[in-house]
């Protein structure tokens, strides 16, 4: 314990030091601080194991620990809470960590003890001398006793076997300056001779980049008390006290110049001026040459250069790409002003052209004329269709209708515009089918172009007496169609630049000059198709053109232009649905709404339970009989059904559901290829909702399904109004023209049970199946009639309707709630209280309030 000038008590313990102001006047003023080693902060306590305080002449506090040295109190001003402290250590040449006391002498040195060891120390110049027990001659061990020194200046310490007198003014040690000589180096382990002389520099390979370099100081009186430090410059910045060990050791040297510094004490512990320099040369790899940087430097820049080129170039690229574009956009811009101006004249001209070759009076020269002309306006009319075409792609506003063709019987429709001009020209053409049979989903009209263009090109390139052939080819999973002329051939560089728009071909025949859009028609027709048009071709041989597509439809599912049209067809190619679509499990059929499918053609059937699945719990049928019954189970929402069927037809099904009284009220399609007035006056007599003919939109298709279940909605609404107005119940239903409209059955039903609960008003045991057996119904089938009808349960009508009443006693100035509770079914005023302000959003109590 000690006490500064400041009035600081310092206690040392084990776990630090303890420090408080002697200023209280109280004991409840002691504000206790400790003060411990802290690892990231080197300003703080060394050791938390303080074994002595000492303060100097000049109140300079040193304290000793057991393992941390010596500990200098350097913070200023000095209070019980902040202190910093200056550590001395053996890194500082202190020979030991572990003090056991300190003492000033007469000069204002320190002396530091320890249990072998006598160090002064100068706080001037905080340089240590060391005394070793060997050095005095004296071979007990120092112990914790104060020291003390007498007027003499003689020290006297505590020893294990008593105390030790010394004469500390005459204590004098060596000034020997030892030598010191290499005594072995290893380079990657391996050791190496060294020369008798001096040896001042090496040099390592660029492989040889680990190094020990062994040493010794020649003092031979006391050499184990010989102590030593090196240093590399560029390496270390202090230096590395080491004590006996008598080697540097250095792993993985950077290349360049180094200085390695050894320094010694002689055998009694003094530090001389005895330093040896190693000059070490660690020869570089290649590439940490000079040549090397050069050479990374050149082929960065060049790096460099050939980027900004690259980039300079895609810039150009870009650039001209975008000038082209504008230009073909300033093209297609005005061949589309221009195509809608001439669209009308062309009709004009068209038109009367018609009516006159239909006039049998006409010479035969006049017809050729005429027909000349009729020709060329329906080719004007055909590019004029194709440039506004062109205008429909490029804003993204072509819409496909796609539907499944049978392209080998298709093609020849097409092939047909051309016999008259093969004649003429006196070409072979053929069609060459390697199926019976081939299946695509596309767009005919679209497709019409597609090879209306390709077939007119080969015409147009192809001498007379030669052969066109058409293609058809069937893989896997792609239909191959081919046109394939015996013309002159395109040249191969314009095979690259040939679907281009307004890229033209030079060729012989003038008479027949090219517009420059037809191919680049064609290849973005193929392509919203998913397909792709590929060409080869032989100067003076011909060329091909091949167009492949996709079977199936699954590639146009994800197309927001793309439209389905449904046919009937006579073999599947729709994937059928797997059990987890058709049979959806429970809790999504809850939340579903169901439809009912009723349809012989399994194919068609799968399709539509396919696009409806996503949104609506799909029940089938496969035909009129099976469709009645399910209807019957399921109480579908809405029903879709085919006319011509099997055992029973659509017409006698929608008969039997319109008469019986359970189902009658579930919304009807009828999906049918009869087309004619009589067919669709015939369904809307039997009672359906709506009629579509095949092929239909399925679009069209989905949002008549909402529309209808939209407007089931509002009947149901409309019912709910109705029931909760204060008008008279039965036979109070007053629609507007533009509301959904009721029909007899299912507002006679409405009108029953309605009476059946006014009958039955203050019958407080009144219960869905005594209403379901007193309208001849099942409970089950009752409680469906009822949801889908009015949209809520028997239970919650039964509810809303007492409540009703109720609010009509309290306006006829009824004042006592219980005895209308009792009056309209309720044997607990407080349940019809609850009941009320449910419905109504206020108790009775306030009901009657707001009245007045």
């Amino acid at each position: 314990m000690a006490e500064t000038a400041e009035g600081i008590i310092m206690v040392g313990t084990t776990k630090g030091l303890v420090c408080f102001s002697s200023t209280f006047q109280t004991p409840d003023q002691i504000r206790f601080y400790t003060h411990i080693r802290d690892p990231n902060d080197a300003s703080s306590l060394s050791n938390n194991n303080v074994i002595y305080i000492y303060t100097t002449r000049k109140r300079e506090v040193y304290i000793s620990t057991l393992g941390g040295g010596v500990n200098k109190i350097v913070s200023s001003p000095l209070t019980p809470d902040q202190m910093t402290f200056k550590s001395y250590s053996k890194k500082s040449g202190l020979p030991f960590d572990w003090v056991l006391s300190t003492i000033e002498d007469a000069k204002g040195n320190l002396w530091f003890i320890s249990e072998n060891t006598l160090s002064k120390f100068n706080p001037r110049t905080e340089q240590f001398d060391n005394y070793s027990r060997d050095f005095l001659k004296h071979k007990s061990f120092y112990s914790e006793a104060l020291p003390v020194i007498n007027s003499q200046g003689e020290l006297f310490i505590g020893t294990s076997t008593g105390f030790m007198e010394l004469p500390i003014a005459q204590l004098r040690k060596s000034q020997y300056v030892p030598p010191i000589v290499l005594t072995n180096i290893k380079i990657l382990n391996d050791s190496r001779p060294i020369p008798c002389n001096d040896l001042s520099e090496f040099t390592l390979t660029p492989r040889q980049r680990n190094i020990t370099v062994e040493f010794a100081a020649l003092d031979y009186v006391n050499p184990e008390n010989i102590r030593y430090a090196y240093k590399l410059n560029g390496v270390d910045s202090d230096w590395n006290y080491v004590g006996r060990k008598r080697s540097a050791n250095y792993i993985n040297l950077p290349h360049g110049t180094y200085n390695l510094l050894i320094k010694s004490t002689n055998s009694d512990g003094v530090w001389t001026d005895n330093t040896y320099t190693l000059t070490i040369h660690v020869t570089p790899k290649f590439r940490e040459t000079v040549w090397a940087w050069m050479l990374y430097t050149f082929i960065l820049t060049l790096f460099i250069v050939t980027v900004v080129y690259i980039l300079f170039y895609i810039y150009r690229l870009r650039h001209r790409v975008n000038v082209e574009q504008q230009i073909a956009n300033i093209k297609l811009h005005f061949f589309t002003d221009i195509s809608h101006e001439l669209r009308t004249p062309l009709t004009l001209i068209n038109g009367p052209v018609t009516e006159v070759l239909q006039n049998e009076e006409l010479s035969s020269k006049a017809k050729e004329y005429l027909g000349i002309v009729q020709k060329n306006t329906e080719r004007m009319l055909r590019l004029v269709n194709q440039i506004l075409d062109f205008r429909k792609i490029q804003n993204k506003k072509m819409k496909l209708l796609v539907e499944e063709t049978d392209i080998v019987a298709w093609l020849p429709t097409v092939v047909e515009h051309f016999k008259v001009i093969a004649e003429e020209k006196n070409i072979d053409l053929k069609i060459e089918t390697g199926c019976n049979r081939s299946l695509l989903w596309i767009d005919t009209d679209k497709f019409e172009k597609i090879f209306f263009n390709l077939l007119s090109n080969a015409f147009k390139y192809t001498p007379n007496d030669k052969a066109i052939l058409l293609k058809i080819e069937s893989a896997e999973d792609s239909v191959y169609i081919s046109v394939i002329d015996q013309g002159e051939g395109i040249s191969e560089n314009k095979l690259e630049t040939i679907f281009q728009r307004f890229e033209t071909i030079i060729h012989r025949n003038m008479l027949e000059p090219s517009s420059g859009i037809g191919l680049s028609l064609v290849k973005e027709l193929v392509a919203i198709h998913h397909g792709d048009i590929s060409v080869s071709s032989e100067i003076g041989k011909g060329s091909r053109f091949t167009v492949r597509m996709l079977k199936g439809k699954a590639h146009f599912m994800q197309d927001k232009q793309t439209e389905f049209i449904l046919s009937d067809m006579s073999e599947a190619v729709i994937t059928p649905l797997d059990n987890e679509v058709t049979n959806a499990s429970e809790e999504e059929n809850e939340e579903k709404l169901s439809i009912l499918i009723v349809e012989d053609n399994l194919e068609l059937r799968r399709f539509l339970a396919d696009i409806l699945s996503k949104e609506y719990h799909i029940i089938e049928a496969g035909n009129g009989q099976e469709g009645y019954e399910q209807a019957q189970q399921a109480y579908p929402c809405i029903i879709l059904s085919d006319v011509m069927m099997p055992v029973m037809d659509g017409l006698d099904m929608v008969k039997a559901i319109k008469g019986n009284r359970e189902i009658c009220h579930i919304p009807i399609v009828l999906l049918s290829a009869k087309s004619s007035l009589d067919d669709r006056i015939k369904g809307l007599e039997y009672g359906i909702d709506d009629y579509l003919t095949k092929p239909f939109s399925t679009n069209y298709l989905k949002a008549r399904i909402t529309s209808l279940l939209k407007q089931r909605k509002l009947l149901q609404e409309n019912y709910r109004l109705t029931l909760l107005s204060n008008q008279p119940m039965p036979g109070s239903l007053d629609l507007s023209p533009s509301s959904p409209q009721v029909i007899p059955y299912d507002q006679n039903f409405i009108e029953q049970v309605m009476n059946i609960i006014e009958e039955n008003m203050s019958n407080s045991e009144l219960t869905i199946d005594e209403i379901a057996n007193a309208v001849a119904m099942g409970r089950t089938a009752f409680y469906k009639k009822v949801k889908a009808v009015i949209g809520i349960s028997p239970i919650n009508l039964i509810s809303e309707i007492r409540i009703k009443r109720a609010i009509q006693l309290f306006d006829g100035g009824e004042p006592n709630i219980a005895q209308v509770a009792f009056m309209t079914g309720f044997n607990d005023p407080k349940y019809f209280s609850r009941c009320f302000k449910k419905q109504t959003g206020v108790t009775p109590s306030q009901y009657k309030e707001q009245k007045g």
